[in-house]
This record gives C-alpha cells, sequence and structure tokens, in this order.
C-alpha cells in the first residue's frame, strides 16, 4: 500500500461557461491494515504542519 498524508487534487477545466467547480465527494480505497494512524504526526516545519489536516 501507498503511505500518504496529504492527496492534491487539481480540477484542470470547468464546464457550464467557467462557473466554480465543487468537488462533492472524494472516495479513497486502500487496503487495510494496522498501524498506528491515530497518532498525530510531529511535522518540523510549519508547511507542512499546515497541510496535516483536512479544512
Amino acid at each position: 500500500p501507498i503511505k500518504t498524508w496529504m492527496i492534491q487534487i487539481a480540477v484542470l477545466a470547468n464546464h457550464q461557461s467557467g462557473r466554480d467547480t465543487h468537488i462533492r465527494q472524494i472516495v479513497v480505497h486502500s487496503p487495510t491494515e494496522t498501524s498506528s494512524i491515530f497518532i498525530d504526526p510531529k511535522f518540523s516545519s510549519i508547511e507542512l504542519a499546515s497541510h496535516s489536516s483536512c479544512r
């Protein structure tokens, strides 16, 4: 399995004359495995820490 802390999604094109695009749902499928995913990562830089949670 691929381990990641951030997934960046880019909307490359809009339809309906350039109106705002709203992403309603994102589903990420991955095999289950036992790990300590509930432990908060301790990032050393402010830039990485700012991307560590969903807004």
